[in-house]
């Protein structure tokens, strides 16, 4: 495997492959920022939120893990998960499961529980959210899971106030 910086004898070119261009962008995360631009965390599901509420919309949202990013705009931000545990077992079916986007623990009609990420001008967060619509019961299950999370925050401007990766429309 070639590793390093190539510089072409006169009169000669780089392969193509090996080229730095300098005109196209690139993912670069800075490995000084405090705190981490880029880490590997384990945190818990969250909780199991019951939503019984009869005639009415319930929405429940909390932040499982935040970091700052102390930039001037809201940046690019990959990210993925692990599903280390479920109810305790790693060998559960639900257990070593990896999301990049998000997670969704139930997309039945009316109801979403699931695991996403908004990233706005002040930081980066993991997320569980749970909505049922109208007069339906459900229960979450979120508080039996156990992730680890890999995150980069890229120093590049996302061009948008805030965003997030539900893919929910409301």
């Amino acid at each position: 495997m070639k590793r390093g910086v190539f510089i072409a004898e006169d009169g000669k070119g780089v392969d193509q492959r090996l080229q730095y261009d300098s005109t196209r962008e690139h993912l670069q995360v800075n490995l000084a920022r405090e705190p981490f631009h880029l880490d590997i965390v384990n945190f818990p599901g969250g909780t199991d939120f019951a939503a019984t509420i009869a005639g009415g919309t319930v929405d429940r949202k909390e932040t499982l893990f935040a970091v700052e990013h102390n930039l001037p705009y809201t940046p690019d931000v990959m990210f993925f998960c692990y599903v280390e545990s479920y109810n305790g077992s790693a060998t559960d079916p639900k257990a070593g499961y990896y999301f990049s986007d998000k997670l969704t623990l139930t997309g039945a009609i009316f109801v979403f529980d699931g695991f996403y990420a908004e990233v706005d001008e002040k930081e980066f967060r993991i997320v569980h959210r749970h909505r049922t619509d109208p007069a339906t019961d459900h229960t979450s299950d979120a508080s039996k899971y156990s992730m680890r999370l890999k995150y980069y925050i890229i120093s590049r401007d996302a061009g948008v106030d805030s965003y997030n990766t539900s893919g929910l429309l409301y």
